[in-house]
């Protein structure tokens, strides 16, 4: 929705003049990339993501020099089974993936980060795995500080770094009035606090152990794979092993991941007020990386290293045919709001719509605008009225937002009802109500379960409505 008005209208908005930066730089200007030359198609970009997912394979099997075809066969299929459902799903975690496997690997062979291209290639893989997710930063900058890469070659990678930082904060504050990305902004309201949603989501994770590590949980997936890291660390500090080049290589790489870990952790528990989706779980490829070069360099050469390959590998597909597979019959927010679309799309004319969650979807099909209630992909004067729990339905009047496009509850007949645009079942912090009217309201399609899958009561419904601003 974006990249598609950055294309056509080059500008960096939802909806049109309103400008956001609610987005990782990078994956957005590799989606506009694409877009300009293959279009927006989803079957399009499945592949495309598809193929990055098979690039970080490449890179990783030739970064651990992996020359048996049963060790390459693991790491594909346990690749697949933990990170291929995450990959598919639009955001930027496809690129992510490569990308760490690039800069680990640059880190983990010193053929790859010799000489001055070594370097360039150093730092220009630093810069694009935090371009691509920003908080990525809580781990690349300890793994810098701790690899064994020299204090000359750090110190430039680093001063690289904070200049592109420096750019990059001084072009959003030029366009956007603010430094950072407006979406993060609106995740950190209320903070510093308890993450309350988050720590449920963990609680509901592990206490489902073990079976949500097997199917690859990504809340679960970064706790485990980090502590066999730390394992893996202190393992490496034995007198016996020390000296060895494979752990010389990754000792860094692991301790400065668990530093990263930590402060990732502790921002999202103190710095976060909001729930968080399966893309979160990305920190699990900076420790996995690692582990399997430790892997490999032990017991790469055991002929009952490979036997056990074997099993593993059967032990995955099984889980990924049987168990993950089957989860995937769930219900789909993409059709419902495409069946309503097609329902109201005449109601709605060729004016702008405001919805909160689940808005992508509806935005991208409708293509006169969409202005997000949630305040992710929003401006800097919406970001200030959601912290002021300002007037909402003001500001859309004030706008020309008059259509108001919301899932809820079944309603009945109401006089009144107000909608929480910011939904307590996704954040901790309160925030306004967009007060809307029975006699506003244009349409409503009540879900299906045999058409959609099951969806909670309180979702159960979805709704049009039209501002009267006269009122």
């Amino acid at each position: 929705m974006i990249a598609r008005n950055i294309l056509e209208h080059g500008e960096s908005s939802a909806l049109l003049g309103t400008p956001t930066n609610g987005y990782h730089p990078l994956w957005m200007i590799v989606v506009t990339m694409y877009g300009s030359v293959f279009g927006f198609g989803l079957m399009g970009l499945r592949i495309f993501e598809t193929l990055l997912f098979a690039l970080a394979l490449v890179i990783l099997i030739r970064a651990l020099e992996i020359r048996s075809f049963m060790y390459a066969l693991l790491v594909t299929v346990g690749f697949h089974v933990i990170f291929f459902g995450w990959m598919v799903s639009g955001m930027e975690i496809s690129l992510l993936l490569p990308l760490v496997c690039l800069f680990q690997g640059l880190m983990l062979r010193p053929d790859w980060r010799a000489g001055w291209i070594g370097t360039i290639g150093l730092l220009l893989s630093a810069c694009a795995v935090i371009g691509t997710r920003l908080d990525a930063a809580f781990f690349v900058i300890p793994i810098l500080l701790f690899a064994p890469l020299g204090l000359t070659r750090k110190s430039l990678v680093l001063a690289g770094l904070v200049a592109a930082a420096v750019a990059y904060t001084s072009v959003n504050l030029a366009l956007f009035d603010t430094a950072l990305p407006i979406s993060g902004s609106v995740k950190s309201l209320g903070a510093p606090t308890l993450n309350t949603g988050y720590l449920e989501q963990l609680e509901t994770a592990f206490s489902g152990l073990p079976s949500t590590f097997l199917v690859g949980d990504p809340f679960v997936t970064p706790f485990i794979t980090a502590g066999i890291g730390i394992c893996c660390l202190v393992i490496g500090l034995l007198p016996s092993l020390r000296n060895q080049q494979e752990f010389r290589a990754t000792r860094g790489i692991l301790l400065g991941a668990t530093i990263g870990f930590l402060a990732y952790s502790a921002k999202l528990v103190f710095g976060s007020s909001w729930r968080v989706w399966f893309w979160y779980g990305y920190p699990s490829i900076f420790f996995l990386i690692p582990i399997l070069a430790i892997l490999h360099s032990q017991f790469g050469t055991y002929r009952i290293a490979k036997a056990v390959s074997l099993i593993a590998i059967a032990g995955l597909m099984y889980v990924n045919r049987y168990v993950i597979a089957p989860d995937q019959n769930r219900s789909e927010r993409i059709p419902q709001n495409a069946a309503f679309y097609e329902m109201v799309e005449k109601d709605i004319g060729d004016g702008p719509v405001a919805m909160g969650d689940r808005a992508g979807t509806f935005g991208w099909m409708h293509p006169h605008g969409l202005f997000q209630l949630e305040g992710l992909v929003n401006d800097v004067a919406y970001f200030a009225l959601l912290e002021r729990s300002g007037n909402v339905r003001a500001t859309l009047c004030a706008r020309g937002i008059r259509k108001v496009v919301d899932y809820e509850p079944n309603l009945g007949r109401y006089e009144r009802h107000d909608i929480a645009v910011l939904r307590p079942f996704l954040t901790s912090f309160g925030g306004p109500f967009l007060t809307v009217y029975g006699d506003e309201e244009v349409a409503r399609m009540k879900n299906d379960p045999n058409t959609f899958g099951l969806i909670e009561e309180a979702d159960s419904t979805i709704y049009l409505w039209k501002l009267d601003c006269d009122r």
